[in-house]
Parts: C-alpha cells; sequence; structure tokens
C-alpha cells in the first residue's frame, strides 16, 4: 500500500512516498481502506519529535474515515463494506496517511449518515477532545458563563457548539475579525461574547471578558490554546470554578499550581482537569478502550440529530507528499478555521 511517511523526526522534508506491506487484521481489529483523513495540529509535533518514541517508517495520522475491507476473527459488530470513522491514535496498525489501516474495533464507529467521508474524518480525534473537556467535572450545568480559549479552530468549533448544546453561555477569543464572524455567524456565538485578542497582555484580557461578563468570573473555563490562554483560563475561573485544558506546557511553565501561598489554584479552591485524548489507548487496556467507541456513537448522534454541525473543512488534496506539506506548513502557521483534509 501507499503511504506517507517519514524516517526521522525534523521539518516536513522527511516525508517519504513509500510503498509498504498491507497491514493484516488481529483479533477484534478490522481492515480498513481509507477514503479519507484528518490533519491535526499533534501532527507536526509528532513530526518534529515532541513525543519523542515511535519506529521508523513512521506513519502519522489520527483521524480516518472509509469503508472495511476484511475483518479480523472475534469481530461481529462490523462487516466488509461498512462505512466507518476512526480514532487512530497510539493503536493502529499504521497512521491515516495511508491507502489502508487495522484497527480495533473499539476505535471505530458507523459513519454518520448524513456527512462524506471527508467530513467524517475531521471529528474522530477533535470531536472527542471537545467532548471531554466540555464534559470533564460532570459537565456544565445549564445556564452558566463558560470562557473557551479558542474557539474556531477544529476543537473549538466542536466544543462551543456542545457548550451551547449542554446549555451554557459561551465566551471564547478571536484571533481576527475573521475568526470573530466565523464564531458568530457559524457557531452562533454572541457578537458581544467574542474577545479580539490579538495585541493584548493576559490582564487586559482579563479585565475585557469581566467587562463583558457584567464583573463576574466563570464558572468554567477552558483552554484550547495553552500558553498565555492557560494563564488567563486560569485567571477569569470563579471561586470553586473548573479548569480544563487539553495542552501541555514545557518544563517551566511560569504558572504554579500546588505551591502553598502562591498557586492560585489553591487560592481560588479550583478543579483542574487535563484531557488526553490519547491516555487509556497509550496507557491503558482494552477493558479501557470502549470510551472511544461509546464517545464516537455519541458524536454520530448529535450529528445526525442536527445538534452538531460540521466544523468546516478544507480538502488539501489527494494523498501525496505535496499535500501533506501543505497541510503541515498550514497547522504551523495556525490560524487554521475548522479541519484540514486529505482524500485517498
Amino acid at each position: 500500500m501507499k503511504a506517507i511517511a517519514i524516517n526521522a523526526f525534523g521539518d516536513s522534508s522527511q516525508f517519504k512516498l513509500l510503498d509498504l506491506p498491507m497491514p493484516e487484521p488481529k483479533e477484534n481489529e478490522v481492515r480498513l481502506r481509507i477514503k479519507a483523513s484528518g490533519f491535526n495540529p499533534v501532527d507536526y509535533k509528532i513530526r518534529e519529535g515532541h513525543y519523542g518514541g515511535g519506529s521508523f517508517p513512521l506513519v502519522l495520522g489520527s483521524d480516518a474515515a472509509g469503508v472495511i475491507d476484511k475483518v479480523g476473527s472475534g469481530v461481529k459488530e462490523y462487516q466488509a463494506g461498512d462505512e466507518v470513522y476512526a480514532l487512530i491514535f497510539g493503536q493502529g496498525s499504521n497512521g491515516a496517511y495511508a491507502e489502508y489501516v487495522c484497527i480495533d474495533t473499539s476505535f471505530i464507529s458507523h459513519k454518520p449518515k448524513n456527512i462524506s467521508f471527508e467530513e467524517a474524518a475531521a471529528i474522530p480525534l477533535v470531536g472527542i477532545t471537545a467532548y471531554r473537556a466540555v464534559s470533564s467535572s460532570g459537565g456544565i450545568p445549564k445556564g452558566l458563563p463558560v470562557f473557551i480559549a479558542g474557539g474556531s479552530g477544529g476543537v473549538g468549533s466542536l466544543a462551543v457548539q456542545m457548550a451551547k448544546h449542554f446549555g451554557a453561555d459561551v465566551f471564547t477569543t478571536a484571533g481576527s475579525e475573521e475568526s470573530a464572524t466565523y464564531i458568530s455567524e457559524y457557531l452562533n456565538v454572541k457578537k458581544e461574547n467574542i474577545l479580539l485578542y490579538k495585541g493584548l497582555a493576559v490582564e487586559e484580557m482579563k479585565n475585557k471578558l469581566l467587562e463583558m461578563n457584567k464583573g463576574e468570573l466563570f464558572a468554567f473555563a477552558i483552554d484550547l490554546i495553552g500558553g498565555e490562554m492557560k494563564k488567563l483560563c486560569l485567571e477569569v475561573a470563579g471561586f470553586q470554578g473548573h479548569v480544563t485544558s487539553i495542552l501541555p506546557e514545557e518544563k517551566g511553565f511560569p504558572v504554579d499550581l500546588l505551591t502553598r501561598g502562591e498557586s492560585i489554584a489553591f487560592q481560588k479552591s479550583l478543579s483542574i482537569h487535563f484531557i488526553f485524548v490519547g491516555s487509556q489507548s497509550f496507557y491503558g487496556d482494552r477493558l479501557t478502550w470502549k470510551a472511544y467507541k461509546k464517545e464516537l456513537l455519541y458524536l454520530k448522534t448529535l450529528l445526525e440529530e442536527g445538534s452538531l454541525r460540521m466544523p468546516t473543512i478544507q480538502v488539501v488534496g489527494d494523498l501525496s507528499i505535496e499535500t501533506v506539506k501543505k497541510a503541515h506548513q498550514l497547522l504551523e502557521e495556525g490560524h487554521v478555521k475548522g479541519k484540514l483534509i486529505m482524500k485517498t
């Protein structure tokens, strides 16, 4: 099979078009003929070696949608010809930048009937991340103000909608007028709830957000960007509030969460929740993997009933080195609205 892979960590010049052996499904696995795959910021970070590990050649890509062409022993729920979407993160014969992948059935669900393969490939990683971020600590009580740092990206587009679906009054950030328009018109967030943050320091952003929220701190703050936005979420979260982040920071990040007297989390009695979608996949066993199927099925329901709109997608191209390089360049430049997709 054809696949785009790297043989060493580094920049996008490492990508090579390889002809790899066809993977064969093991027990409880299916083989998926990939029709479309999604790109995520974590892809270029893995490519650069930030997370280490992995064996070469390494095929990246965590999102896929396609048609099952072979099933392994023990598989009863699926058969050849079924249209599915899959999370390929920690498990799988290879990543999604390929023609085929074998994956345990815990990481797939039948594709939502009302969306295309390209749209379905945009959902798994960002959809599960958004759901876990919004539902962490038992979920958002209806009617409470929620601040989401980063509302226009792939995760943000879904997190904003889910928070609204659960009854929250959503406030979020935009890095440009274009992003603000997308958040307002496509995600139906009130214009007065969107903070244009370009050029503002954390203290300035905090003051503007409090003014927007009638002087009140937020019951929930969700960090989808990291860095200064993580600091902002901690600053605007209220007493006994809840802060969720989907991004780790480098060693030496200047926010103290644990030291007595200096910790803003201790001072405000905050609950802190970190989201790593790969937690069960990388560190659990098959019994823990069932969470992924449950979440993919829930997202399928929301999409089919119209409670969740697709993030905007941009099809970058077909399976090729050029497509992968272009997608990684766009991701590294930042400010991608929605999801980047590759057809296979």
